[in-house]
C-alpha cells in the first residue's frame, strides 16, 4: 500500500519545473537592479535568454539575492544606496533623479 509520503505533491504529469537561474542572469540583475525597474529587467532578460521571464520571477530572484529596492512607483534605487551617494535630495528632486513626493 502506498502512503501519502510516497506520492509527489507538486509534480504533475506534463508540468514543467522552475527554470534554474544562470550565473550571468544573476549578475545582470545585480548590476542593473539599481538603474532599471523590475519590469525592464524582466523584458531585457527575456530578450537576452529567448525565454519568457516574468516580473514576478525577477522580483523573487532579486529578493533571494538580498537586493531590496526603495518602495514607491518609478523608483529604481536599491536600499542602502542612499548612504553611498553624495547627493542630498531636496523637495525639487533635481539631484537624485527619482520621482519625489517631497518626503525625502
Amino acid at each position: 500500500m502506498k502512503s501519502l509520503l510516497d506520492t509527489p505533491r507538486y509534480k504533475k504529469k506534463g508540468q514543467k519545473m522552475n527554470k534554474i537561474w544562470q550565473e550571468h542572469e544573476k549578475v545582470f540583475i545585480k548590476n542593473n537592479a539599481n538603474i532599471l525597474k523590475d519590469v525592464e529587467l524582466a523584458d531585457r532578460l527575456s530578450k537576452m535568454t529567448g525565454r519568457k521571464v516574468t516580473l514576478q520571477a525577477v522580483r523573487k530572484q532579486r529578493q533571494k539575492m538580498g537586493i531590496n529596492k526603495i518602495p514607491g512607483r518609478g523608483r529604481c534605487r536599491v536600499v542602502g544606496q542612499e548612504e553611498n551617494m553624495n547627493i542630498q535630495c531636496s523637495n525639487t528632486c533635481g539631484g537624485c533623479g527619482d520621482k519625489c513626493d517631497g518626503q525625502d
